[in-house]
């Protein structure tokens, strides 16, 4: 994705602190999310693409790893692309507002 000379790179905050970054390439999106906390015992962060006020589940955002979320969405430029806190294993839709959305 960074040797594609049309990539760029989209920042966003998160909610309750933090910072994402999106790069996105071609129509995948490749999201980076420093400071988002842990979704807790339960819970799963669920991403989303957001296309015309209507999302649709892009699979789960994987656990931290030293700090830092990452998860590649496939099909997501052009979009918004939205974190929410769902109930573990995630949900249909979206069951709280987003910790993150961010427009790639």
């Amino acid at each position: 994705m960074l040797a594609d000379p049309d990539a760029r790179l989209v920042t966003a905050p998160v909610e309750g602190g933090g910072e994402a970054t999106a790069l996105v390439s071609g129509d995948d999106v490749l999201v980076s999310a420093e400071g988002m906390p842990a979704p807790g015992e339960g819970h799963d962060w669920q991403l989303w693409i957001v296309a015309d006020d209507t999302p649709v589940s892009a699979g789960l955002m994987p656990a931290a790893s030293g700090g830092v979320s990452r998860a590649l969405v496939q099909g997501g430029a052009g979009h918004v692309v939205a974190v929410t806190l769902e109930p573990a294993g995630g949900s249909a839709q979206p069951t709280t507002d987003p910790v993150l959305a961010i427009e790639s």
